[in-house]
């Protein structure tokens, strides 16, 4: 299955693995960006808010000092090519953020819990890596993946 950076999928019943016991959830999946030939970073957004609402803006939100770094696409903003918008203020927290095989979506594809529903669309794809680049939470090892994504993007 391809998967390209900025692909928003929404998945039935995905599993969530903690602590030996497994969860399961409707959620939506960000394709964030390419690690190597078979893997991809990516992003479970939800729509929990975590931040005080004095805090809360559009876009990145990053507050080092308390371990707060996110990205929120407003409720009804569109921010796919095709015109995809979240119902609900969504959020991106990078702490949260996991590398994954590609070829492990296919469990969920082959069993049409997966559906592909938009991409990013570039300006949208450049703002949340930007702000993942920023972020302290993102690991070390991705700044320079972000950094050259970021470049390619901007010409």
């Amino acid at each position: 299955m391809q998967i390209n950076e900025g692909d928003i999928f929404y998945i039935i019943d995905f599993e969530f693995k903690n602590k030996g016991t497994v969860a399961k959830k409707n959620k939506y999946l960000i394709a964030l960006l390419t690690v190597d030939e078979t893997s991809l970073l990516f992003s479970l957004p939800t729509s929990q808010q975590y931040i005080s609402p004095e805090r809360d803006q559009e876009g990145c939100i990053d507050y080092p000092d308390m371990g707060i770094s996110l990205y929120k696409f407003p409720a009804g903003k569109v921010i796919g090519i095709d015109g995809f918008s979240f119902e609900k203020d969504t959020y991106i927290i990078y702490r949260q953020i996991f590398e994954s095989n590609a070829f492990e979506l296919d469990r969920y594809r082959i069993t049409n819990q997966l559906s592909k529903l938009d991409q990013l669309t570039q300006n949208e794809l450049v703002e949340v890596l930007y702000c993942a680049l920023k972020s302290t939470q993102i690991p070390l090892k991705y700044k320079p993946l972000l950094e050259q994504k970021l470049e390619e993007l901007l010409g």
